[in-house]
C-alpha cells in the first residue's frame, strides 16, 4: 500500500444507455466488507444521479448518516448485491491522488497496467462480477507466479497443491544484511493477503521457501524493482514441468527474471498422462 495513503476513493458510473436508465436518480444497497474474510464493516445506500453516476454513499439502516464519498480501505471491498436487471455495464474509476502507481483487474479479463478506470459487464460466463484495483508504492513492481496443469489429469488430482522456492539473487545494499525481508502478497482465488518473507542465506541471497499453489491459481508480489528472482518449483507430484514467461517457454522446473514493471507473469504448467505423454 502506498505510503500515507489509508483512504481509496472511487465513482460508479452506467456505460450504456440501459443501465443508465435503470439507475438514474435511484438509491441500491451497498455493503463494505473485508475482501479476505468477507465480513461485514459497514451498509448502506449508494447514491446515482440523474446521469447514473455515483460519487457517495449514506450509511446505516433505517436512518442514515449524511452522504459520504465512495471510498475503501486497503483490503476493502463494496459490494452492491440489488441492482436492477438492466443494469449491466458499469465503469468504475478511482479518483485518489498521491504517489502511486494504479492498475486494475476486471475479472476474467487481462490486467490494465497505469489505469485508474475499469469497465466491467456484468453476468458474464466463467467471470466474477468483480474489478480489483491495485495501488502500488512507485519503487515497487507486481510479480505474478501462477500454475496451470495439462494433459489427463484425474479429479482426485485437481486440488494438489505444487511448491515453488523464490530466491533473490542480488539483494540491494541499502537492506543493510537484514535477517528478512518482507514483500505483500495475495492469492488470486482465495483473497489470500499477507506478508511473503524472505530469509537471507549464507551466500546472502534471500529465500522464501514452501509456496503453495493449485491448478489455475497465482500469487502476485509486490516486491522492489530490479531484482533477480530464481523460482523453482520443488514439488511436481512426477507431472512433466515447463514454464513460459513473455514469448520465452521451455521445459524445467526453474526460471530466472528481473523485476521490472512490465513483466508478465511466469506460468508453470504441470502436464500428465497416463500413458506417459
Amino acid at each position: 500500500m502506498p505510503e500515507g495513503v489509508t483512504d481509496f476513493t472511487f465513482t460508479v458510473e452506467a456505460d450504456d444507455k440501459d443501465t443508465k436508465d435503470a439507475v438514474k436518480g435511484q438509491s441500491f444497497k451497498a455493503i463494505t466488507k473485508n475482501a479476505t474474510t468477507d465480513r461485514v464493516i459497514n451498509s448502506g445506500q449508494i447514491i446515482f444521479d440523474d446521469n447514473g453516476k455515483a460519487t457517495q454513499i449514506k450509511y446505516g439502516t433505517d436512518e442514515f448518516t449524511e452522504a459520504v464519498d465512495i471510498s475503501l480501505e486497503d483490503n476493502q471491498k463494496l459490494v452492491l448485491p440489488d441492482l436492477p436487471q438492466k443494469a449491466t455495464k458499469f465503469k468504475v474509476i478511482e479518483t485518489t491522488t498521491g504517489h502511486f502507481d494504479t492498475n486494475t483487474h476486471v475479472d476474467g479479463e487481462e490486467k490494465k497496467t497505469d489505469s485508474k478506470e475499469a469497465v466491467i459487464e456484468l453476468n458474464r460466463e466463467d467471470a466474477e462480477n468483480s474489478i480489483q484495483f491495485e495501488n502500488i508504492s512507485p519503487d515497487l513492481v507486481p510479480f505474478t507466479l501462477k500454475k496451470t496443469v495439462s494433459g489427463n489429469v484425474a479429479p482426485a488430482d485437481k486440488d494438489k497443491e505444487f511448491t515453488f522456492d523464490l530466491t533473490i539473487k542480488n539483494p540491494p545494499a541499502n537492506w543493510g544484511g537484514k535477517d528478512q525481508k518482507e514483500f505483500k502478497a495475495l492469492k488470486s482465488d482465495a483473497n489470500d493477503q499477507h506478508d511473503l518473507i524472505f530469509v537471507k542465506q549464507a551466500d546472502n541471497s534471500y529465500l522464501a521457501e514452501g509456496i503453495t499453489l493449485k491448478a489455475d491459481q497465482s500469487i502476485t508480489i509486490y516486491i522492489s524493482e530490479g531484482l533477480q528472482i530464481e523460482a523453482q518449483e520443488t514439488e511436481n507430484h512426477g507431472f512433466k514441468v515447463s514454464h513460459k514467461f513473455g514469448s520465452h517457454e521451455e521445459d524445467g522446473d526453474t526460471h530466472q527474471i528481473t523485476t521490472n514493471k512490465d513483466m508478465p507473469e511466469l506460468i508453470f504448467n504441470n502436464h500428465y498422462s497416463n500413458n506417459g505423454n
